[in-house]
């Protein structure tokens, strides 16, 4: 099969092994986390529930419970939400004329058209960073749709000349500084449509 440039099927299940990892290992800690403010939900409500109704307990006091309650209730459906938004990393990344396709464990196949007028895909390049601090084996990340996958150089580079060859706008800002070590950038490709 004859490869134009900027095309290829690349294996990233290697670079993501250690990243699922991690995101299970996330996971699992946020799942004990929620699963302990439900108790802590159950237990209040089965001790000043009873008091409350029966009038032992007062005005304030009633108004501290509920709002216990609503703050233990977010914080387990922002620990649900992290839960549901750590998806594993892709296992193979096919870059081609047309778009990406991504295979991720977690969902069947992810397909991705140069031409959808909604496209955003964000590629973080970790290159220039020093490498002891990163958490995985390779500086490149792709970001799109709910899935946060490591990718090889060499898909970076094809993601980005495809999105050259088709005219997607590739704007380059600094990483935040919150979320990504210093020196990290990130391409933000999309659809001219849609910037």
């Amino acid at each position: 099969m004859l490869e134009q440039k900027g095309s290829g099927i690349f294996d990233v299940s290697d670079l993501n092994f250690a990243l699922n990892r991690a995101k299970q290992r996330d996971n699992a800690v946020s799942a004990v986390a929620a699963v302990f403010c439900l108790a802590v939900v159950a237990l209040l409500l089965g001790l000043d529930l009873s008091r409350a109704l029966r009038g032992q307990l007062p005005a304030f006091g009633v108004f501290v419970f509920v709002v216990a309650i609503v703050w233990l209730l977010a914080i387990t459906g922002a620990l649900l939400w992290g839960i549901r938004r750590k998806r594993p990393g892709a296992s193979s990344v096919l870059v081609n004329a047309e778009g990406m396709t991504l295979d991720v464990p977690s969902r069947t196949t992810l397909h991705i058209l140069w031409s959808d007028p909604r496209l955003q895909v964000e590629l973080h390049d970790l290159s220039r960073v020093d490498p002891r601090v990163l958490s995985v084996r390779t500086p490149y990340f792709l970001k799109i749709k709910g899935v946060h996958s490591a990718i090889s150089k060499q898909a970076f580079e094809a993601i980005l000349g495809q999105a050259n060859d088709h005219g997607l706008v590739d704007q380059v800002r600094r990483a935040s500084r919150w979320l990504s070590p210093a020196n990290a950038t990130v391409h933000v490709i999309a659809n001219r449509q849609a910037s």
